[in-house]
Formats: C-alpha cells, structure tokens, sequence
C-alpha cells in the first residue's frame, strides 16, 4: 500500500447508493439515494479528506497513510452523530 492508494478519489463527485433495508436476513428489498461529495488530498499527499451530504447529514471521512507499516487509518465523522470519530 502506498500514499497515493485513494488519490482516485481526489475531485467532485455526484453518487448513487444502494443498500439493502435489512441485512442477514434474506431481504432483497432496496434503498436507493443520491448524495454528492469532494475529496482533497492533505498533509502532503499523506491523506485525503472528503465532505458529503448524504440522507439530510454532512460527514466526513478521514484518511491517513503509515508510510512506517504502509497501512492507512480511515476516520468517519458525521453531523448525525456529532464530534464522534470511529474507525472504519
């Protein structure tokens, strides 16, 4: 893995979501949305950022690249749940 592993992401992006209304349960009924979002990259190409609108919330992902261990750390945070940062 390397630093620039998410750059794809880098610019302005419109997206369809799908998802299933109930998980591991058999259901195949699904939820369909729209949602936009813009990621940039940060700390000098050791990150990105991105902020989206989705379902009538804000979040943002975080995520940072250990040139040490090459792995990164993603971080979500949303306007739903306040300050909180979860790992993902």
């Amino acid at each position: 893995m390397s630093a620039h592993d998410f750059d794809f992401l880098h610019g302005s992006w419109q997206i369809s979501h799908r998802r299933l209304r109930e998980r591991l349960t058999g259901c195949d009924e699904w939820d369909t949305f729209e949602s936009s979002t813009r990621c940039w990259p940060i700390l000098g190409g050791a990150g990105n950022m991105d902020e989206g609108e989705l379902r009538g919330y804000h979040a943002i992902t975080l995520r940072l690249h250990d040139p040490e261990s090459g792995s990164w750390s993603l971080y979500w945070i949303t306007s739903a749940t306040g300050a909180t940062i979860e790992p993902r």
